[in-house]
């Protein structure tokens, strides 16, 4: 039982390390871990994952605790607005007169 345990573990994907600034450079910023979304889905932005508003979902708690420790979020994305819908256009009248009077 020990080896399926420890191949397992083997198995297990690693966090990539967090970046680290250079002697004399300016500190490296985290990259930011979540997205806000026009609903109550959150999205996680290093693997795009939609976390729900439930409570009981391990991400939504590790979402929250990484906001109650001071991360903040990306805001939603404005959103898209559809371009307007130009009025039909009236039939010219001078084309109408002309073909009103070839008729009579």
């Amino acid at each position: 039982m020990a080896a399926a345990v420890k191949e397992a573990e083997a198995k297990k994907p690693t966090n990539p390390p967090k970046p680290v600034a250079k002697a004399g450079e300016a500190p490296v910023e985290d990259p930011v871990d979540y997205k806000l979304t026009h609903s109550d889905v959150v999205i996680r932005t290093k693997d795009g994952v939609h976390i729900p508003n439930d409570p009981n979902d391990f991400d939504r708690r590790e979402y929250e605790a990484w906001g109650m420790a001071g991360g903040v979020a990306v805001p939603a994305d404005p959103p898209a607005t559809a371009a307007p819908i130009p009025p039909p256009e009236a039939a010219p009248k001078a084309a109408n007169a002309g073909r009103e009077k070839e008729h009579r």
